[in-house]
């Protein structure tokens, strides 16, 4: 339970399912202190044994796995709600020793550092990185069989759901997006700051190194216009001296961890946000901006082609070039029209609501219940 969008999403989920009187219990590998401290409603388990992204978790790994089968035992007759990777190899290996435990995986994407040469080429230890494309032909198999001891499969986009039964060929169940729950800060008003800002953990899959460049070139026009990035990640350091190499560098900011109330505060004061990421799953921030009246610009790939209505929230952008003329046109857009936006953001989040993904959830868990699973 790090920062990121994937852990919100468990307690956003698990949240939802309390809501509905189930019991929920959340077993982690690690948990950040500061990062579940707005979340003590909920039963989070740290079996403290090192992050998947750690050498030692994979040299070790039949040992660690021995620690999480002992502690998944300790909830018999339970179902098992795994996500992302390693969480689904928990999981699933548990299930080929106890055939008859349910699991439902929820798919934020297929278990990327295994299938995505995009995700193996980002892993920041370069041993880590050779390790993962020789051994890849491997893991790449044992994934696909292992999954199969799933008993259904909901995914939390479209594109996901084209990604995982074009890897695993099989089908999902259905789509559950993340549930969402903003409020917003203040009312919606023409005149924000000059400010852009980016959030997320700082992994160079995000491509926030895109974001530093265009901006760079934005300031030239726009010297009063500040960039905020929010986050932190093992590319925090690399992003830094990027900027310091900038000419805009006196201009960007970077904030690191932050509370919800500065991410919400942050949202409904910038002009605009932006998120570079290509092939995002899915991508909690354009809600999150959009429920604060925040127009977002993102690559037009992945879940936020889902999210956000290209030219009504916000817009989609091919690449650098064209990122570059998405910002001078919300920099120089009319207050009406801005405005107007703004009052499409606010109305788009509502179909992300809680009630809706609850329903969705529901539907999964009863499929399972009444084995009315159609693969």
């Amino acid at each position: 339970m790090v920062p990121g969008g994937a852990a919100t999403a468990v307690f956003q989920i698990g949240s939802t399912l309390l809501t509905e009187g189930y019991k929920v219990s959340i077993l982690c590998a690690k948990a950040n202190e500061e990062f579940i401290k707005d979340h003590r409603g909920l039963d989070i388990l740290p079996l403290n044994i090192p992050m998947s992204s750690s050498p030692f978790y994979w040299v070790l790994f039949p040992f660690w796995q021995f620690k999480i089968y002992k502690s998944i035992s300790t909830f018999p007759n339970s179902l098992l709600f795994p996500q992302v990777l390693p969480s689904n190899w928990w999981a699933w290996i548990y299930k080929k020793l106890h055939p008859k435990t349910k699991v439902i995986w929820y798919c934020q994407e297929p278990s990327a550092f295994i299938h995505s040469k995009i995700w193996i080429d980002a892993i920041p230890s370069l041993p880590m990185k050779v390790i993962s494309k020789i051994v890849r032909p491997f893991t790449q198999a044992l994934d696909i069989w292992l999954e199969r001891s799933s008993d259904l499969v909901i995914c939390n986009s479209e594109f996901t759901l084209m990604e995982y039964e074009k890897v695993y060929n099989r089908r999902a169940f259905n789509v559950v997006y993340p549930p969402f729950k903003g409020e917003q800060k203040e009312l919606l008003h023409a005149k924000r700051q000059d400010v852009i800002f980016t959030i997320g953990r700082l992994t160079k899959f995000k491509r926030i190194d895109t974001l530093i460049r265009v901006f760079e070139k934005f300031q030239e026009e726009f010297p009063s216009y500040k960039l905020i990035i929010a986050g932190t990640g093992e590319y925090k350091e690399a992003l830094e001296n990027i900027s310091r190499n900038s000419k805009a560098h006196e201009n960007i900011e970077f904030l690191g961890r932050i509370s919800d109330d500065s991410k919400a505060d942050l949202f409904s004061r910038a002009k605009v946000s932006v998120i570079t990421a290509h092939h995002e799953p899915f991508g909690i921030v354009p809600l999150e901006s959009m429920s604060q009246g925040t127009p977002v610009i993102a690559h037009g790939s992945g879940g936020p082609k889902e999210s956000i209505l290209d030219g009504e929230t916000g817009f989609l952008y091919n690449d650098e070039t064209d990122l570059l003329k998405l910002l001078i046109e919300i920099a120089t857009m009319n207050d009406s029209d801005y405005l107007k936006m703004q009052k499409a953001c606010t109305k788009r989040v509502q179909k992300f609501n809680l009630k809706n993904a609850k329903d969705q959830l529901v539907a999964a868990i009863s499929a399972i219940d009444n084995e009315s699973i159609v693969r």
